[in-house]
């Protein structure tokens, strides 16, 4: 390769990378966003429902964030083993999932430890609750 078509390569390179830092930082941007009025909405619901306004609430505070657990979910369901939540946040994130908060892994462990769908069998670990739990549990709970 020449001398300019590699500096010229380089340049597209470092132009492209720039790019790409711009859109993920303004992707940061958007998760925060998202997570700040998924949870203001969260609020409001709870205060129209405390004030006995439930009519017309139906669906409303099913979120991106309240449907993170279903989003886990099936991840564990098709992949039939268990994950480190770690892991999994970073799997779903890696297929399009947007787990927003300034620390995604700490959010799903949120959602997922609440949801009885889920089981923890190791130190960060989890599983299926419907599955038999031999094959899968490494301690008991």
């Amino acid at each position: 390769m020449d001398a300019a078509l590699a500096q010229s390569m380089a340049v597209w390179k470092r132009e492209l990378e720039i790019e790409l830092d711009g859109l993920r930082q303004g992707l940061i941007e958007a998760q925060k966003e998202i997570a700040l009025k998924e949870g203001q909405l969260e609020h409001i619901i709870e205060l129209l429902r405390s004030e006995g306004m439930d009519e017309g609430l139906n669906g409303m505070g099913k979120t991106e964030a309240a449907s993170l657990s279903d989003h886990a979910y099936e991840v564990l369901k098709d992949k039939g083993t268990p994950f480190y939540y770690r892991d999994l946040v970073e799997y779903l994130q890696s297929n399009g999932v947007i787990v927003p908060g300034k620390d995604p892994a700490a959010n799903l462990i949120a959602h997922i430890s609440r949801d009885n769908r889920f089981v923890r069998i190791a130190r960060g670990t989890y599983a299926l609750q419907e599955w038999d739990g031999s094959e899968h549990r490494t301690r008991k709970e």
